[in-house]
């Protein structure tokens, strides 16, 4: 399973003094492999957001605030590749 590393570090936030059990978890399961926020990501958010600006807007017609839009969309061009 993919784990985007934007959503890892919001586990770890929820997970709170048992981050680091859980991380031990997950990097030492081979079902779990982190994804990092690289360069081809880069390129797909900057897609999604172009296309979003020239239809209906960098929101894309969402209805959140504007920090929440461009961390899920990094979440989402991770898992695109």
């Amino acid at each position: 399973m993919l784990v985007p590393t934007p959503a890892l570090s919001e586990l770890l936030i929820l997970a709170g003094a048992a981050g680091p059990e859980l991380l031990g978890q997950i990097t030492g399961s081979h079902r779990f492999e982190s994804a990092a926020f690289d360069i081809k990501a880069s390129i797909e958010l900057a897609a999604m957001t172009r296309e979003a600006m020239d239809s209906d807007g960098q929101r894309g017609g969402v209805e959140a605030p504007w920090a929440k839009i461009k961390f899920d969309r990094q979440i989402i061009a991770i898992g695109d590749l």
